[in-house]
């Protein structure tokens, strides 16, 4: 072999080492950004099951009290600490010893309120004077612990309800 051969064998060679150099580097930007891919797919289905798990909670706590059936939500907000976090109101059974209560929905509730709440209404009152027309006026109420039975619950819940995002909801009564 001559030298010229040698010399062209070497920068084949090399040509052929740098080839393969560079598509081990490009497979392992490939296989890393694939991975990082994976990773966040990863991270976004545990944020979608953690939030799918609220709704479900949150679903569950209003068929609930649609049924009034506090007693659920109570045993539900004893065994499951994500349930405490979630929920609109934390329900706590009060104890009383001098009766037996047969059915769940009479048994009072010690209900918190576990959100901001307010109630504001506004009103202008006319007497048929415009000069003692009142407009503008807004009362708030504040939501404050106090002592429910679900059959509260059961009998007022029904209604129409406008979201904030603009949707409206309807409950009916389940007698």
């Amino acid at each position: 072999m001559s030298q010229k051969q040698e010399v062209q064998n070497a920068v084949q060679a090399a040509k052929k080492d740098l080839e393969k150099e560079q598509k081990e580097a490009l497979t392992k930007k490939v296989k890393a950004i694939v991975k990082e891919t994976l990773e966040r797919i990863d991270k976004e289905n545990v944020k979608v099951k953690k939030h799918q798990d609220n709704v479900s909670i949150l679903k569950k706590d209003l068929k609930d009290l649609e049924s009034g059936r506090l007693d659920l939500i109570e045993d539900r907000q004893r065994k499951n600490p994500d349930a405490l976090k979630i929920t609109v109101i934390i329900v706590k059974k009060i104890k009383i010893v001098d009766r037996i209560i047969s059915k769940p929905w009479y048994q009072p509730y010690e209900i918190i309120p576990n959100f901001n709440y307010s109630i504001s209404a506004s009103f202008s009152p006319s007497t048929g004077n415009n000069n003692s027309t009142l407009t503008g006026t807004t009362n708030t109420a504040n939501f404050t612990n106090g002592v429910m039975t679900g059959n509260n619950f059961s009998s007022l819940s029904a209604g129409t309800y406008e979201l904030a995002s603009g949707k409206t909801v309807d409950i009916r009564p389940r007698f």
